[in-house]
Order: structure tokens, then sequence, then C-alpha cells
């Protein structure tokens, strides 16, 4: 793709350098005055033509974004109307000649089988799975990077027992929504904050307020690490003398 401005100084400098020529060749005495006419009049029709040329791309890139955006408008109403309306439906003609046939359909029981649940594992099926699980559980345990922190880490039963003490607990494995390599948590548990007798009364009552409040509180505090590093990261720049923060300790 050509710039505009390089196309103009390509057309101006072709045009100097055929004027040059023509300077040089009416100079000379070989050639006749109506020669010499025949050549300015050529010159000046093809300078003009090429500066026509420019006008009409300088015109055409005046109307350049509407002219897209008219083609774009134009093709997605043509996708919303006409092609919604025209599109053909497709027939299963062979399913249906089958039935006219034969009376009966034989595709019937196994779409009825593919639909149906699946075929569980004996216990000799499940045992091989678990061993493979904790290889892959294993093996990426080894590729990442755990916490010094982690005061536990358990492998049994294609799951992975992580601790921290007097923090929480938690219980993960490999797969997730299909994807082999991602963490899934089964089971999480904290050990910190206090629980009267009350919440534990209520504990069954109000699961999802519980656990509302938790996530809410993770939000919250990961939020104000992040607007406390931003800040931090301004006062070490050139605004470092017009921002004051202090850290407030929620005592009560």
């Amino acid at each position: 793709m050509a710039e505009l401005g390089a196309l103009i100084s390509r057309a101006a400098e072709k045009s100097y350098v055929r004027l040059k020529e023509l300077v040089e060749k009416c100079n000379s005495s070989n050639l006749s005055d109506s020669e010499k006419k025949i050549g300015i009049h050529k010159y000046i029709t093809k300078t003009k033509q090429r500066m026509l040329r420019l006008n009409v791309l300088l015109k055409c890139l005046s109307s350049h974004d509407s002219c897209f955006t008219y083609a774009a408008d134009s093709l997605f109403f043509m996708y919303e109307g006409l092609l919604q309306q025209t599109r053909a439906p497709i027939y299963d003609v062979p399913s249906a000649v089958e039935v006219l046939r034969t009376g009966s359909y034989e595709c019937l029981p196994k779409c009825m089988e593919d639909v149906g649940l699946q075929r569980l594992l004996n216990d000799d099926q499940q045992r091989q799975g678990l061993k493979k699980l904790d290889v892959l559980v294993r093996s990426k345990l080894l590729e990442v990077e755990v916490p010094k922190d982690i005061t536990e880490v358990k492998v049994s039963d294609g799951t992975v027992l992580l601790c921290v003490d007097r923090e929480f607990k938690v219980l993960v494995t490999l797969g997730y929504r299909g994807h082999l390599l991602m963490w899934r948590i089964l089971y999480m548990e904290l050990f910190v904050g206090e629980l009267d007798d009350n919440d534990c009364c209520r504990t069954t009552i109000n699961d999802l307020i519980q656990l509302y409040s938790i996530l809410h509180e993770l939000c919250v505090a990961l939020v104000m690490n992040k607007v406390v590093r931003q800040v931090q990261r301004l006062c070490k720049g050139r605004w470092k003398d017009a921002i004051r923060f202090e850290l407030i300790d929620n005592i009560s």
C-alpha cells in the first residue's frame, strides 16, 4: 500500500523529469517549430491526465471511511434481512426415505444411546485411572512453582491437598471443563476469622451468604492491594511530592 504523499511526490518528480527532457530536446537545432509544438502539447496532455488521476484519488480518499462504513452496514443488514429470509432449510432426505420405505428408523437407538448416561468404570479401571491421574498431578507439581509458605502437599487418589498452618486448606485436582492442565478446586477450608455459636447454627441456612461475604472480602482486599501498589508506584515518580497516603488498620 503506497502513501498519498509518495504518489504526489512521484507524479511531480516525473513531470519535472519530462519537462527537463522536453526543454533539452527543444533547445537542440534538429527539431522544427511544429515538432516542438507537438512535443509541448503531448507533455501538457500527459501531465494534465496525471494530475486528474491524483485529483480523483484525493476525492475518493475524502470519502474513504464513509464508504467502508456504508459497506459494513450494508453487509450486516443483508445478513440480518435478506440472507435469513432466503436461507433454505436442510432436510434429512436419507432418513425420510428410510422411514417411508421401511417404516422404521434404525439410527434412533444409536441417538438415544449417545444422549444416555455414559458407561461406569469398574474397580480395576478406576484404580488404573487414579494412578494415571496421580502421575499427571505429580508431574504438574514438578513443573509449576509451589509457594514456600505451603506447609503440606499431599497427593492421593488423583487429588492434591495443600495446607498452610492457621490459614487455609484446599483440595484440588487436574481437569476443568475439558482442560486437563487446569486446576479445579474440590474443597476449601479457611482457618482465619471468628466463628461463634450463632454462626455455627446458621451455617446450613446461610451458605450462599457466607460464600458471598468471603469472596466479596477477598475481592475488596485485592482491589485495595492494587490501589496501594499503584499509589506507591506514583509516589516513586514525579508525583512523589504531591501524594500523601496512610494505611489505617481496622481496630474494631
